[in-house]
């Protein structure tokens, strides 16, 4: 379990160090597009930016297919770290999130080029929700364990 601590210390390093830099995307942001179900909204997301936010967008999801794996096998980690049958389970769906984020990136790079209309945006927005539910949920079931496991060794050092 040591070496396994010391593999998430590390993944969680690089999860931080390595995310994509969203400096100049501007508002509402990239999160906006990745949600947006309709034609309309992505054009208006999209529209609103200048050429500078564009750019800055297509530079953040250059730099995102990267970071999956790292992210998604940061978060499966703690699951496992945190046992048990709903650490199994979120480990998997840690997985199926980076998954569902690849799926999801080729779609807004399509809108990105100018190609906002269906299926990319439904396509976006469906493996969006998947993804964000996924991480969620790993990330409150590893913090819940984490903080259980914190409580019990306070407890036995203060007995």
């Amino acid at each position: 379990m040591k070496h396994l601590w010391v593999a998430y210390i590390i993944l969680l390093a690089a999860t931080i160090l390595l995310r994509p830099d969203n400096t100049g995307v501007e508002p509402p942001g990239i999160v906006a597009l990745e949600l947006a179900t309709t034609e309309t909204f992505a054009n208006v997301i999209i529209g609103g930016w200048s050429d500078a936010g564009l750019k800055a967008a297509k530079r953040l999801q250059s730099q995102d297919d990267p970071w999956v794996p790292i992210y998604s096998v940061t978060l499966a980690t703690g699951c496992i770290m945190a046992g048990g049958k709903w650490g199994r389970r979120l480990m998997l769906g840690s997985l199926i999130a980076g998954f569902c984020d690849l799926i999801e990136n080729r779609a807004i790079n399509q809108m990105l080029n100018g190609q906002s209309m269906q299926p990319w945006p439904a396509i976006s927005a469906f493996f969006a929700a998947i993804k964000f539910i996924l991480i969620i949920a790993a990330i409150v079931y590893t913090l819940k364990s984490g903080f259980s496991w914190a409580r019990g060794k306070m407890a036995r050092a203060v007995a």
